[in-house]
This record gives structure tokens, sequence and C-alpha cells, in this order.
């Protein structure tokens, strides 16, 4: 019996050292830097496509994301922007824009 605990004891310590996230430990000292392009936006939605073809979705609730460009927001539809997010912001390519620290329109 003795052996038993120890054996489920192991079992678990093991299952739980390596179930930890390695990508999560390298970009929490990092920022993501995404080049994107523009494709509109639908209400307090705005999307991008980065240079991997992946959607990126930015809920922007407070009309901030756009506030330093002079024109509005869908003038800049398919121009290609340099987007700084926050490391470990964007789940599942959504994210708040507080969590955009800074956006760029390439030239």
């Amino acid at each position: 019996m003795k052996y038993l605990a120890t054996f489920l004891g192991t079992i678990v310590m093991f299952i739980s050292t390596t179930n930890v996230d390695l990508n999560s430990i390298h970009t929490n000292n990092s920022i993501e830097i995404d080049e994107a392009v523009f494709d509109g936006n639908e209400g307090n939605l705005y999307f991008f496509t980065d240079t991997d073809e992946k959607a990126i979705t930015i809920e922007d609730n407070e009309n901030k994301l756009f506030k330093d460009f002079e024109l509005a927001p869908n003038s800049y539809v398919g121009k290609t922007f340099e987007l700084q997010i926050a490391p470990n912001k964007l789940k599942n390519n959504v994210c708040d824009s507080k969590a955009v620290i800074k956006i760029t329109l390439k030239e």
C-alpha cells in the first residue's frame, strides 16, 4: 500500500510539473509586435490581419485606438500598422484596446 501511495504521488507530481506552459514563460518579459493590415471596423471592434494571415480583433469600448490619427478609422483600410500588444493580453487573437501599447502606421 505504501508503494502504491508513493507511485500515485509521483504520477501526480509528474503531471503537475509537466503541465507548465513554456510559451507564457517566454513571453512574460517581452511585448508582442505584429505587423498587420487594417481590415476595417464594425462598431467597437477593429479587425486586422497579420503577416501569417491570422485575424486579430481589438475591442475598443473607449474609442482610444485611433485617437492619435487624423482620419476616421475606415480611411486606413488596407494600410499596414505595427501593433505593440502587452504580454499575454492577446487571447484567441482578441484583446482589449487597453492592451495595445502602441499602434503605428507603416509608410
